[in-house]
């Protein structure tokens, strides 16, 4: 085999983490067991999307010098940490206190350069970031029992960041966004038309933290549009909208339940995507 096709942005950004992802997810149940493998498996979606960030941008360096760099040690933190609160299962009060300080010492970290300057402007935009960021992964957490809710509105929210970042000419945060769709794809097909395994913490605070922090990189370093990103908030709350439609109970409805989040997802997608072009000329 040519191993050229390693180095293609398809391969990198689809092919790898999708089956990394699939295969984590079933090792890791498997180690797991019957009582804390369903919880674990849901860490595959970070192992995927760290496998690609690896192809693509190479090992980091530590201590990170960049932000781009200072985001895999961010899914690695959250990773872990969301592996320690599946495992403790602590109250929801204190898995969203860890969520929300989680999230604001990660937007610090990675907008510190910028945050030195005192602009009033950067800060108000660090405290929209943040906001938005806690809105977004509360949201996971709150879903997280309905894994295929929660994968789907990620893949879809990760989706349209990488077609905000590529018409923000910034390449490789568009490959990586392709890469978080890929791995939250990879943890779907588990969990359709039939759910398996939830969407553990150690899903939103690892991948659903990339999330975040991508989107924390791409407003403060790239050209991409602040209004652009803020319109991908209403994707995860779909479900809200999905709750309200005569989908059937039963495994039909379980089967159906993605595809119709899917299309309602599209709309604030779509509405982004076509304002960040807009915005770029």
């Amino acid at each position: 085999m040519d191993a050229s096709i390693f180095h293609s942005p398809l391969v990198q950004s689809g092919a790898l983490p999708l089956v990394v992802t699939l295969a984590a997810c079933g090792l890791l149940r498997l180690i797991g067991g019957e009582s804390r493998g369903p919880l674990a498996a849901s860490a595959a979606v970070s192992i995927g999307f760290l496998a690609a960030y690896v192809a693509i941008s190479g090992v980091p360096l530590f201590p990170p010098r960049a932000s781009s760099q200072k985001l895999a040690y961010l899914v690695l933190a959250g990773l872990a940490l969301g592996l320690v609160i599946d495992l403790l299962r602590p109250g929801h009060r204190a898995s969203w206190a860890a969520i929300l300080v989680a999230s604001g010492l990660g937007i610090a970290w990675l907008a510190w350069p910028r945050l030195g300057s005192a602009d009033p402007a950067i800060v108000i935009t660090f405290a929209l970031v943040w906001m938005g960021s806690a809105m977004a992964l509360v949201r996971l957490h709150a879903i997280r029992g309905r894994a295929s809710d929660a994968t789907v509105v990620l893949f879809a929210a990760a989706l349209g960041l990488a077609a905000i970042s590529l018409l923000g000419r910034t390449a490789s945060y568009a490959q990586l966004g392709g890469a978080l769709a890929a791995a939250a794809g990879g943890f779907l097909l588990w969990n359709w038309p039939v759910a398996r395994f939830p969407f553990g913490a150690a899903a939103v605070l690892g991948a659903g933290g990339a999330f975040a922090a991508m989107g924390t990189n791409v407003i403060f370093y790239t050209q991409s549009s602040l209004f652009a990103m803020a319109c991908l908030l209403p994707v995860f709350f779909v479900g809200v909208v999905a709750d309200r439609l005569p989908i059937p109970r039963g495994s039909s409805g379980q089967a159906l339940r993605p595809v119709v989040l899917a299309v309602l997802a599209s709309i604030p997608v779509g509405a982004a995507v076509s304002i960040a072009a807009w915005s770029s000329g």
